[in-house]
């Protein structure tokens, strides 16, 4: 009851609610012998850093942080605070990040990955590792490991349970700080099916601790951004990444500001750097990870049409009365597709005939068209093989962008799209 009153008058007020936070356990790669934690988990301000850290994470774990049902989008993004591994800057490089994408429909997690075993103050002794190098990188080897380890564990959770946290599996995305941009970044170069992140966000990352030999075919998107007086040089192997992104033909964006040093996070310093965070979002925008539509005449707001929730015949309504009559004509015969008599999903001219016969498969409209909807030429009376195509159909799209495809049957309404003598059967498949 006290939720839903939350969500009525958040709906009423149109303020942003963020829903109370689960922090859930995770499953990942176990600890080497020898790399034991003596000292608890421990929360507390770090006159150093200047912000509110945790040190000694010997569990990796995730804090949901989850957006008001009403501006939801299906966008996960984990959030992956930095350190150097000794610690994690919670509240700068973890928690404010996760509000800020919360306000805006995005689900956030903020990542605990293993951190180096240290005493009650783990920041006072990085500060002290600093200076002695070779002790740094003795302390941090194992630890490195398995917080790469945790990271891709983290990404493959969320999209095992994707249902449960109301967001979409090719959705999911990875930002990282520092250390955690080396969470991040490693994730980009390393995955599998499951652990691949959709994209991928390194914050003056510490890239020298991810082997980074070869950019993967399916290499996901990147956002990067480092300031140009970064302290430890991060921004050298900021821009070697986005080059390397770029010579390979990925998709890649950059942002280096004059000033910020290293850390910036969510601090305010009055300067260029803090707006980061604005071009972040910017990046996801312009990839449609904000929306929880397809905009599909890029008029940058929700029509009838687009709107899933809306019945079947508003939404035809809507879109036959933004088009012409060269454009319905258009939709009827570039958009039709055949079903093969044999339910398979190619195309295959041997396995229909007539005109349908030059017309595209489905999944091609799917995957190489971009097209959210198209028009059914010559169902098969076997209802058999409509299911085997349609079940095809359905696997086929959980791949795609369009997952979960929502789709709608019509039978004998012909007559509303074009007039046509007989038994027209169509069939329109929507996001």
């Amino acid at each position: 009851m006290k939720k839903t009153t939350l969500l009525l008058l958040a709906l009423l007020l149109e303020v942003p609610v963020i829903f109370a936070q689960k922090e859930i356990p995770l499953r990942s790669t176990p600890a080497p012998a020898g790399v034991e934690w003596s000292t608890p988990e421990r929360q507390y301000f770090s006159p150093i850093f200047q912000t509110e850290v945790v040190t000694n994470t010997s569990r990796p774990s995730l804090t949901v942080y989850s957006p008001n049902p009403a501006v939801a989008n299906g966008t996960a993004v984990i959030v992956a605070p930095g350190g150097g591994f000794h610690a994690h800057s919670i509240n700068s490089e973890g928690v404010d990040v996760a509000k800020w994408l919360v306000e805006r429909g995005v689900t956030a997690f903020v990542l605990k990955y293993r951190l180096v075993p240290t005493g009650e103050d783990g920041v006072a002794e990085f500060a002290q590792k600093v200076a002695d190098r070779e002790k740094m990188e003795r302390d941090a080897a194992p630890i490195i490991e398995l917080a790469k380890a945790d990271g891709l564990a983290a990404i493959e959770y969320v999209r095992t349970h994707a249902e449960e946290f109301g967001v979409k599996p090719n959705r999911i995305g990875i930002i990282g700080f520092s250390a955690g941009g080396a969470v991040a970044g490693s994730a980009a170069f390393d995955y599998t099916a499951a652990s691949r992140p959709d994209f991928v966000a390194p914050i003056y990352p510490a890239m020298q601790v991810v082997n980074t030999a070869t950019v993967p075919a399916n290499a996901p998107p990147l956002f990067i951004a480092v300031a140009r007086d970064d302290v430890f040089g991060f921004q050298k192997l900021s821009t070697a990444l986005f080059d390397q992104w770029n010579a390979a033909g990925k998709s890649a964006e950059l942002h280096v500001y004059d000033e910020g040093g290293h850390g910036f996070g969510m601090r305010k310093q009055n300067l260029p750097s803090d707006h980061w965070i604005e071009r972040f979002g910017e990046w996801l925008d312009a990839r449609g990870w904000l929306k929880n539509y397809r905009d599909l005449n890029h008029n940058g707001q929700k029509d009838p049409y687009e709107d899933s929730a809306l019945p079947i015949e508003k939404r035809i309504d809507n879109l036959l009365a933004q088009m012409t009559l060269e454009e319905k004509a258009g939709q009827m015969f570039i958009t039709g597709v055949p079903v093969n008599r044999d339910g398979s999903l190619d195309f295959n001219p041997a396995l229909v005939s007539g005109f349908a016969a030059f017309r595209p498969a489905a999944k091609d409209h799917v995957a190489k068209l971009n097209l959210s909807h198209f028009n059914l030429w010559q169902i098969p009376d076997d209802p058999a093989v409509l299911a085997k195509w349609n079940n095809k159909l359905q696997k086929f799209a959980e791949k795609t962008r369009l997952q979960p495809l929502q789709k709608q049957y019509f039978r004998d309404v012909g007559q509303r799209f074009f007039p046509m003598a007989g038994n027209t059967r169509l069939c329109g498949h929507w996001r």
